[in-house]
């Protein structure tokens, strides 16, 4: 069973979550690919580039591939192109923390997107480390990663979403919507979809909190706190708050 985060009903900018997915997805996996070689030429300003993988065997650098057309007669496979290293693709990372509360029939935990075994992959002070678009996590998890980054000028909001593992009954995902104003707290939706929940939650009764903490606009990256009054399912009277939590997305799509 498909277990992807489709909730059309936090806030308006879940209501294109669907669409945002598949376009995100669409550039993000472009940006991500590349860092396993082959088609990553394809986003690269050369003519022939794409054709070989500017990423494929072009020892001389990405910029080589990316500018010309010999680059891309190389052998796909070996190298990276610059629109497919981990330092452009997509990346984000999450860390939810459920505190529980008298209506709420979960215990205090939290969910992290990626799990580390090392501690949270983001809190108030570090941003440890985040998944990438298109690439593993430590504990083996294929990652896919969405951010939109919207507005045409400042200030900026996002929406962006984490899947975790193959597609299925065990697969993992967050999403949640942010602004972009250092300091600046504003209400926007989260939502999650793991196996150990009963159901899908998110913040359908009351928005959550959300705060940046630090905002680059040249990396389109967002590091950020948020808390909510109560999540729960679509259907039924759970109400679980969210504490404290944490949030890092950069490299998202404009």
């Amino acid at each position: 069973m498909q277990r992807l985060v489709l909730i059309s009903i936090l806030l308006p900018f879940l209501a294109g979550c669907s669409d945002d997915a598949d376009d995100g997805a669409n550039t993000g996996a472009t940006a991500g690919s590349s860092a396993a070689g082959g088609t990553a030429g394809s986003t690269s300003s050369g003519g022939n580039a794409g054709t070989g993988g500017a990423g494929g065997s072009a020892g001389t650098g990405a910029g080589t591939g990316g500018s010309g057309g010999s680059a891309g007669s190389g052998a796909a496979g070996s190298g990276a192109g610059t629109a497919g290293d981990s330092g452009s693709a997509v990346r984000g990372a999450v860390s939810l923390n459920i505190v529980g509360g008298s209506g709420c029939s979960l215990s205090p935990q939290y969910q992290d997107f990626p799990a580390l075994a090392s501690g949270h992959p983001v809190t108030a002070t570090s941003k440890a480390e985040a998944a990438t678009h298109g690439e593993d996590t430590p504990d083996g998890q294929p990652a896919q990663v969405v951010c939109e980054w919207i507005g045409s000028a400042a200030p900026y909001t996002i929406s962006a979403r984490i899947t975790l593992g193959p597609a299925g009954p065990t697969d993992r995902s967050v999403f949640l919507g942010s602004p972009t104003v250092v300091g600046v707290p504003a209400n926007d939706g989260i939502g999650i979809n793991v196996p150990d929940l009963p159901a899908q939650y998110g913040s359908f009764s009351e928005p959550c909190t959300v705060t940046p903490i630090e905002v680059d606009e040249t990396t389109r990256s967002v590091w950020g706190e948020f808390s909510c009054p109560s999540i729960g399912p679509e259907e039924g009277d759970d109400s679980c708050e969210v504490g404290p939590s944490y949030f890092f997305f950069e490299n998202c799509t404009p």
